[in-house]
Parts: C-alpha cells; structure tokens; sequence
C-alpha cells in the first residue's frame, strides 16, 4: 500500500507514519506542502492520500480539486476547525472522511483500511466492465456513504448544541 501523507505538524506526521506502517505495513510519503503533494500526485499513483487542511501553501482540499481527473486515490482530510459548511464541500469534493485534530487513531485506521479495500474491490469487480451495472453498485454504494456522514454530522450537531445549551443555563444560573 502506498500512503501520501500531506501534513506540516510534526506531531501528526510522526504518528501517523509509525500507526500506519505497523498497522498495514505501508510505504509512506510525506510532504509538508501543498506544492511537494502537487508535484508527487501528477506523477506517481497512491492508494490513499491524507492531507491537513490548513498547509502553509495553501488548503489540502484543493489537491483534490485541481487533479480531481487523474487522482484516483480515496482522499482523508485532517481539519484543525471543524465547519459544517467546510466538511459538507470536502465530502462534495470526493473525500473519504474528514478528522477533526487531535484525530482518532483508531477510526482513522479503520476509514484507511475500508477506503483502500473498497478501491480494489472496485478495480477487481467485473461489474466495472458493465457501465451501467457498475455505476448504479456505485450510486448506491456512495448514497449509502452520503447518508452516514450526514447522520455523523447531525450528531456531531446534536451534541454541539447540547454542549451550548448547557453553557447558557449555566449562565443564567450565575447571574
């Protein structure tokens, strides 16, 4: 598996790198810059990219949306400030998951290793071959998707206010 990971927090690179070699024995690639992940993306092929939202150069997202033709590898996007409207337009964009830092090692495991088998299962299917076939799996496949992150944000939503609301009455409580 080969694994492009764009990041410029020292912290994050570190443990990622290590996490993921162990856990998939993977060859990882890491860039610190938009520009590094740039140049890697139109010339070699990755399984799976994992890019921080904020770069110095610029914002992760936009790897996709530049080389959305020729880059084929899922993409995980690491958000530093977790916006609905942001998250919404990276998963319209094509990404797999987005984390919110510090990141849930053991989620992200999970998402690299289903987006990855899910990448192969979709080059190995002979339904691919039927365009017809393979795009309705796919739709249904990607709606189904759809419909989990939307309920994931809806809690996240849910419990956010709730958080607030409790802020509130505790304010009223002090005055």
């Amino acid at each position: 598996m080969r694994v492009l990971i764009v990041a410029d927090g020292a912290e994050t690179i570190v443990t990622l790198t290590a996490r993921i070699v162990t856990e998939f024995n993977a060859n990882v690639t890491v860039v610190n810059t938009l520009g590094e992940a740039r140049a890697l993306v139109a010339t070699e092929a990755f399984d799976i990219v994992i890019a921080s939202q904020d770069l110095p150069d610029g914002v992760g997202l936009s790897l996709l949306q530049e080389h959305n033709a020729a880059f084929d590898a899922p993409m995980v996007l690491l958000e530093r400030d977790l916006d609905a409207h942001r998250i919404m337009a990276a998963f319209r964009e094509g990404v797999v998951d987005v984390f919110p830092q510090p990141i849930d090692q053991e989620r992200l495991m999970r998402v690299i290793g289903e987006a990855v088998r899910g990448r192969h299962d979709r080059e190995d299917d002979p339904a691919t071959t039927e365009p017809t076939r393979g795009t309705s799996t796919q739709l249904v496949q990607d709606q189904r998707e759809l419909r989990q992150r939307v309920d994931m944000i809806c809690r996240d939503l849910v419990n956010a206010y709730q958080g607030l609301a409790l802020k509130v009455v505790a304010m009223d409580n002090v005055t």
